[in-house]
This record gives structure tokens, sequence and C-alpha cells, in this order.
């Protein structure tokens, strides 16, 4: 998405433009509902604070992002502003596959999880995976 973005912004005639656009825009879709997927596989307790926080550090990033592109588009131009805030972007990512390979790409999967997915296997009878109460008020 961010390079696509960075091609939009190259002064490329306008048909390359409008489809690198719209790479961007699908790129950016694709990631978003990646995104809000893995935080709604988070356990019920966790996923309201995981949106809220998701949310925070979205609209405070995007609002400090707009703050500080506008005051560099003073000095430099539209291209010069989004490729270094895009190239950081990706720099980043590939700082973090970076770290991930030499991990080894683990994760923090739970071991009674079969290859960290959530499908319920590892459970016991209960509908959904959550505790169900009794009529005396204990889980069972």
């Amino acid at each position: 998405m961010s390079a696509a973005f960075i091609v939009v912004f190259a002064g490329l005639p306008t048909v390359p433009t409008i489809a690198a656009a719209l790479v961007a825009g699908m790129a950016d879709g694709f990631t978003e509902i990646v995104y809000v997927s893995r935080l709604q596989a988070a356990p019920d307790a966790e996923r309201g604070r995981l949106f809220g926080l998701s949310a925070s550090a979205e609209n405070t990033g995007f609002g400090l992002g707009m703050l500080v592109s506008a005051a560099l588009l003073e000095s430099f131009s539209p291209l010069q502003v989004v490729a270094s805030f895009h190239g950081l972007a990706i720099a980043l990512c590939v700082v973090l596959l970076a770290v991930l390979a030499g991990r080894g790409g683990t994760t923090n999967r739970r071991p009674d999880r079969p290859e960290g997915r959530d499908d319920g296997a590892a459970r016991d009878d209960r509908p959904e995976g959550r505790d169900v109460s009794t009529a005396e008020g204990r889980s069972s």
C-alpha cells in the first residue's frame, strides 16, 4: 500500500496514477480487514480494550502525521513528504520481518492450540468455549 501510495505522487501520467491509487486502496482495504479480523480473534475479555487501544493509536498517529506532514509541506514537495512517511513505514516493516526471521518466525503461540490457531479444538465441551453458569451460579 505504501509503495503504491508513493507512486501516486510520483507525477506519472493519469492512467498509471489511477492504477497505483487503485492498488493502494485495495491493499489498504485488505490490510484493514486482516487487522480487524486479528483483533476479533482476541479473547472476549481483551477484545474491547484491544479495539479501544487500536483506535486510539490509529487516530493519534493519523492526527500527528497530518500535523507534521502539513508543516513539512511548507518546505518540501508532496512527493518528498509522502515518500518519507510511507518509506518509513516500509522500512519499519522490513526491520520487523528481519527480527521475526532472526527469531525463527515464532510467535506467542499457546501450546494447547495447534499451530497457534484458536479453533476450539483444545477446549472442553462448553458451548463456544465460554463458561456456562449453572443455576447455583457456579461455572461448569
